[in-house]
């Protein structure tokens, strides 16, 4: 997602860039192509060889969400693809699809746990991250790639699932953070996840030409979310790296992505320094996150089982 949205940003700045932005586009879309390939590959491998670790993650009451980054991600590339290449060939609609059906099947089997009393598998309050977003309000990217694939009305019915789970999933939000306390530390990065609603809806709106002042008013969320979410910053440096430090990157390229936009459009000039100024930082920090990515892959610091708490020892009197 990280890399593909990257590709997206730059693809946006191509008008302005010209053939050095076209360049870094193509060789994201290569590079996340290759990584979804491998992703697809080791989840087929996984479901064979482990079943069982497989359906855990699915009964997880966190890690069940992330599985709907799978069906974006196919989202992200078909409408990476469609605006390097301008073609809507077979294999872009199937790509499209897939992803498309599959962030419905995401949806329906979050709101299942959700309807589920909590002994009978049913979602805690504590286990509600920014994660969920993956799940609820990714319908919101499905236009990018389907409205011109020609599929705009089943576009604009999944962005309309979109929009009623967004406010959902952001009071759900807020709830457990004021119930449950803060994010276990790892998770903390996650929160930049809430910059990716307003600024995938900015986007898509575009698609259907709308009055200006209803995109710019969606953009304004985006930069309340960003702002919202940089509070975090300071715990989030001093973290050690983990895996959900990634949940920084396609937030960042969502945002960048429409601020280029708007900084296109007539009253959008004073927007093109700041625009640009996030592709450079964005750009930096997905390329310090392979890098820490590799770093920890190589030495074995990633990836690895969660931690079984000890349990107490028994003695006569607990034993009783």
């Amino acid at each position: 997602m990280g890399w593909a949205g990257l590709g997206l940003s730059w693809s946006r700045a191509i008008e302005s860039l010209g053939e050095p932005a076209q360049i870094i586009a193509w060789f994201c879309a290569a590079l996340a192509s290759v990584l979804m390939g491998l992703v697809c590959a080791a989840s087929l491998w996984r479901l064979n060889a482990h079943r069982q670790a497989f359906t855990a993650d699915l009964q997880h009451p966190v890690r069940h969400t992330f599985w709907a980054a799978l069906p974006i991600g196919l989202i992200l590339l078909s409408a990476l693809w469609i605006g390097l290449t301008h073609q809507t060939h077979l294999v872009l609609q199937l790509v499209w699809w897939t992803g498309a059906l599959g962030e419905c099947a995401a949806t329906y089997w979050v709101i299942t746990r959700w309807m589920r009393p909590a002994d009978q598998g049913g979602t805690p309050l504590a286990a509600i991250t920014p994660v969920v977003y993956l799940s609820l309000v990714g319908h919101l990217l499905v236009p990018w790639a389907g409205v011109p694939l020609g599929h705009a009305t089943w576009s604009a019915v999944q962005a309309g699932i979109g929009v009623m789970l967004w406010p959902v999933a952001l009071v759900m939000l807020v709830v457990r953070q004021m119930q449950a306390g803060p994010l276990p530390a790892p998770m903390t990065p996650t929160w930049f996840i809430l910059i990716v609603p307003p600024s995938a809806l900015t986007l898509s709106l575009n698609l259907w030409h709308p009055p200006q002042a209803i995109i710019w008013a969606v953009w304004g969320m985006a930069l309340m979310s960003m702002m919202w979410a940089l509070t975090q910053i300071k715990i989030i440096v001093k973290l050690p790296f983990g895996m959900p430090h990634w949940g920084l990157s396609f937030p960042l390229t969502a945002f960048t992505s429409a601020s280029l936009m708007q900084a296109q459009s007539e009253q959008g000039a004073w927007l093109w320094a700041p625009a640009l100024a996030s592709l450079a930082i964005t750009s930096a920090v997905i390329l310090w996150l392979s890098r820490q990515t590799l770093r920890g892959l190589m030495r074995g610091e990633l990836l690895r089982p969660e931690a079984t708490p000890p349990r107490a020892p028994v003695t006569p009197q607990t034993a009783g």
